[in-house]
């Protein structure tokens, strides 16, 4: 029909630096640009186009939730081929015990200091769990 909108875009331009602007920033800003989006389709007639949003900054959003979520479970993983390999190396379960036990205590010890310093657990901080399981695998089995 003439003068009906088929497709309309819109593009905004957020001041906010995609490398240095903290993961809680950036959720803030998906957050109020889903509360727009939500208002703007809550106020459309039934018969018109939903409208919808992107960016590329809340890609970088789910890829940081996603190392962040591997890291929570990296430790449990990381200890149990740890505890089987140490276990198949040495035939003995006492040693595979204590070297898993040894792993244990410095994963829980850092996990501890990240925590008492208030520090939120981010992207860095899950390289670094990952960081500190393997040298502490190393450790034990050298």
């Amino acid at each position: 029909e003439r003068g009906k909108i088929v497709t309309f875009v819109a593009r905004y331009f957020v001041d906010v630096s995609p490398l240095a602007a903290p993961t809680h920033e950036l959720r803030r800003l998906l957050d109020l640009w889903n509360a727009i989006v939500d208002n703007a389709n809550a106020q459309s007639d039934a018969g018109h186009a939903r409208t919808v949003q992107a960016s590329e900054l809340w890609l970088r959003i789910g890829i940081e939730n996603s190392i962040v979520h591997s890291a929570k479970w990296a430790p449990a993983v990381s200890l149990l081929a740890a505890f089987v390999a140490v276990l198949a190396a040495t035939s003995s379960l006492p040693a595979a015990l204590v070297a898993t036990f040894t792993m244990l205590l410095v994963v829980v010890a850092m996990l501890t200091w990240l925590i008492l310093a208030g520090w939120q657990f981010g992207v860095i901080e899950s390289l670094c769990v990952s960081i500190l399981i393997g040298t502490s695998i190393d450790y034990c089995i050298h």
